[in-house]
C-alpha cells in the first residue's frame, strides 16, 4: 500500500518531467528498496521511465534515509541525498539520486486545479512565508539573547569592545617588537664596544 501510494506520487512528478523519465529509462526492470526505518518499500523502474510498486527479495539497490533527514529531503534534497546510505548498484543509485535531487513539485500548479489560480498563489505564498517563520524567530531570539548578555549582564563583549581589545593587542605587539629591536641594537653596540 505504501509503495503503491509512493509510486503514484512519484509518477505524478515524473509525468511532468520528460528528462527525469529519460534518466531512469536505462534502468528499466531494476528494483530499488527505499527505506526510512522502520518503513520500507520496493519500486521498479518500468519501460516508460515511471515506477511501480514491486516485490523483490533482492533489490538492485537499497537507499536508506534516516527519519531525521526527511525534512531535509523537502528543504534541501542534495544535502539529504548525500546523507543517505546506499548499497548495491552504484550507477542505478546515482541515477535515482540525480532524479530525486532535481525533480521539483509544482505545488501551486497542482493546487490551482483544486482551488483556482489566485487562491493557489496566495496559499503557496503563505506556505513559503510560514516556512521562514522558525528561522526568523531563532534569529530574533539569538539577537535578543546576545544583546542581553552584552548590554545587561556584560558577560559577552560587544563588537566595539572586541575591536578595541584587538587594536590594543596589536599596539602592544608592535611596541614589543620595537623594544626587542632596540635591545638588539643596544646589545650589538655593547658587544662592538667590548672588542
Amino acid at each position: 500500500m505504501l509503495a503503491s501510494g509512493a509510486a503514484a506520487a512519484i509518477n505524478h512528478l515524473l509525468r511532468r518531467e520528460a528528462w527525469a523519465r529519460e534518466h531512469l529509462l536505462p534502468f528499466a526492470g531494476r528494483t530499488a528498496r527505499l527505506s526510512v526505518p522502520p518503513a520500507s518499500m520496493i519500486l521498479a523502474v518500468m519501460a516508460s521511465g515511471e515506477v511501480a510498486a514491486a516485490e523483490s527479495l533482492e533489490p538492485d539497490v537499497t537507499v536508506t534515509v534516516n527519519a531525521a533527514s526527511l525534512l531535509d529531503l523537502l528543504r534541501d534534497p542534495q544535502s539529504a541525498a548525500s546523507k543517505a546510505e546506499v548499497a548495491g548498484d552504484a550507477e542505478f543509485a546515482k541515477a535515482i539520486a540525480y532524479v530525486f535531487t532535481h525533480l521539483r513539485w509544482d505545488v501551486e500548479e497542482d493546487l490551482s486545479k483544486v482551488v483556482g489560480d489566485v487562491a493557489a498563489h496566495r496559499i503557496t505564498r503563505f506556505g513559503r512565508e510560514a516556512a521562514q517563520v522558525p528561522g526568523r524567530i531563532i534569529g530574533s531570539v539569538s539577537k535578543s539573547i546576545a544583546a542581553y548578555l552584552q548590554e545587561e549582564r556584560g558577560t559577552v563583549p560587544t563588537r566595539d569592545e572586541v575591536a578595541s581589545f584587538t587594536r590594543e593587542v596589536d599596539a602592544l605587539r608592535d611596541d614589543a617588537a620595537r623594544l626587542e629591536k632596540r635591545l638588539q641594537r643596544l646589545q650589538a653596540g655593547s658587544e662592538a664596544g667590548d672588542r
